[in-house]
């Protein structure tokens, strides 16, 4: 419980759920559920802007995919994340990003903006939006 685990076990969970007709997206919104049940105190007084820094803790601090994320941008009331070479589909994480708005009971907008698969550009770049 103390280690960050692999990668490569959460890219078969992902793929299992998908080839048994579970959308990517579902599954990544299991994950801010996940990480509140091992870690609740972090999930007190959630703001739209703790829920985007509570993203990056859990990915830099839970898994081995820390160094794929960064924030582009941030003012109020909008975030702009990129995300470098994940095996994980975009779908994955935009639900990563949605369930953790879900679980705070937050309104928002997300989108991916750019995709690194899709238009060859050099990162997924994922924009949230809320009114402040």
């Amino acid at each position: 419980p103390d280690q960050m685990y692999p990668l490569k076990e959460a890219v078969n969970i992902i793929h299992f759920g998908m080839e048994h007709g579970i959308p990517a997206e579902r599954v990544g919104r299991m994950v801010a559920q996940s990480y509140k049940r091992a870690a609740p105190n972090l999930f007190d007084n959630l703001t739209h802007d703790r829920v985007v820094d509570l993203i990056l803790l859990a990915y830099s601090s839970e898994t081995d995919v820390g160094q794929m994320l960064k924030v582009v941008s941030r003012e109020p009331g909008r975030v702009v994340i990129s995300r470098t070479n994940s095996p994980q589909p975009c779908d994955y994480f935009l639900g990563v990003i949605k369930g953790g708005f879900e679980l705070a009971g937050l309104t928002a907008k997300f989108s991916e903006t750019r995709c690194q698969w899709c238009a060859n550009d050099p990162a997924c770049v994922y924009e949230i939006r809320w009114e402040t």
